[in-house]
């Protein structure tokens, strides 16, 4: 399955020593009192949506937990001046505020609303600006103001009045872009990180430092202790940063995959970067000299059981073979992805469920190669974790 799921928003530990700001507001006229937030639904979200928002706002609630008691909690609204409506994009209302705005305000959704982007826009609502927000982003990350749609400038706008309450920079924070986010040409980044190693924009979960981010600016006490970590831990991660990680390149192969970083030597194919910092490495299966033939990635042992699979890929070039994912068992092999020559320039996400319940299984990811050098087919960022697959991206 290939997804590319978005929440729409229309915005109005880095190991350095200096202290950096957070954008949190802490106006009181724009927080909410005593952390309770009312909302309402549009009467167009359906059952689907609204399980997932309530998911997002039960994760939030969980997670900021301190003292034995709730930092944030949201209300059905009753008769509440102030609140917030969540809606659809385009019924009516615009976006969503940063913190409490007066009377009443909207959170858009899009249809394929996601974990990742509901807790964000909540983490919004609550009064915490995206992390390239903060007045010393352009010591950590390069923003491409070139490949930036003009009407979403405004989401990369530094904010000056809010504390950061001593807090480092978080990659891992949920209020990340990723790095192609509000592209013009979505094959270019629009971030891009400016030291190696780190991945932007793909939490599903809030950070420790979201936790007592909101806390700070709540007077809660600090407890990230009950941080709620939704994937748990994963049983495989890979961002190609330095290596191939845990991956074994198969020895019954045709070829190897390699790392790359910038665009791929061929034109008019692969990536011009990666996927997780936009200044990073990725997996790449190179065409050239290599026309039909294939090579293979294949993961450690996991135990019996039940898990997701999920990567970026990127498969695009008019001699594109095919990608394919294989679930390795005693029983033999099981194609869990297909994918053939995408149509747009651009990394697209792909995830499918392993199920193993009686043997341990290994997952086996496959480059097909076409018949022609422009048919590269790249990797990146690649989770197993366990259980059924969740509407994650």
């Amino acid at each position: 399955m290939l997804l590319l799921a978005i929440v729409i928003l229309v915005l109005g530990g880095s190991g350095h020593s200096a202290i950096y700001r957070r954008n949190a507001i802490t106006d009181p006229a724009r927080l909410w009192a005593n952390g309770q937030i009312p909302y309402t639904f549009h009467g167009q979200i359906d059952a689907y949506r609204k399980v997932h928002m309530l998911a997002g706002m039960k994760q939030v609630m969980l997670s900021t937990y301190s003292n034995g008691q709730p930092c944030i909690t949201f209300v059905p609204r009753t008769s509440e001046t102030d609140y917030v409506e969540i809606q659809f994009a385009g019924v009516g209302g615009t976006g969503s505020k940063i913190g409490r705005a007066g009377g009443k305000q909207i959170l858009t959704v899009n249809h394929d609303i996601t974990q990742d982007n509901i807790v964000q826009s909540l983490m919004f609502v609550i009064g915490v600006h995206p992390e390239v927000a903060r007045p010393d982003r352009d010591n950590i990350l390069e923003i491409v103001t070139g490949n930036i749609d003009s009407a979403a400038m405004n989401n990369f706008r530094i904010e000056q009045d809010t504390d950061t309450f001593r807090q480092p920079f978080d990659y891992n924070t949920v209020v990340m872009y990723g790095p192609y986010s509000f592209a013009i040409d979505p094959s270019m980044p629009t971030i891009k990180t400016k030291y190696d190693g780190f991945t932007i924009g793909q939490s599903v979960s809030m950070s420790s430092n979201d936790v007592t981010l909101i806390q700070h600016v709540y007077k809660c006490p600090l407890d990230s202790s009950h941080r709620v970590d939704i994937l748990g831990p994963l049983q495989f991660e890979c961002h190609f940063h330095q290596d191939l990680c845990q991956f074994k390149q198969d020895t019954q192969d045709d070829f190897d995959w390699v790392l790359r970083e910038g665009p791929t030597a061929a034109t008019g194919t692969g990536p011009n970067a990666d996927h997780s910092s936009g200044s990073g490495s990725y997996g790449l299966a190179i065409a050239s000299g290599h026309h039909n033939k294939v090579a293979r990635l294949i993961t450690p042992n996991l135990p019996a059981g039940t898990y997701c699979f999920v990567l970026w890929l990127y498969a695009y070039g008019s001699d594109v073979g095919q990608l394919r994912v294989f679930q390795r068992t005693v029983d033999g092999d099981k194609a869990i992805i297909g994918v053939n020559p995408t149509p747009v320039n651009q990394w697209y996400h792909g995830s499918a469920t392993v199920e193993s319940p009686q043997s341990q299984v290994s997952v086996i990811v496959e480059a097909n190669i076409g018949n022609g050098d422009k048919g590269d087919i790249a990797i990146d960022d690649i989770y197993i974790y366990s259980g059924k697959c969740i509407d994650w991206f």
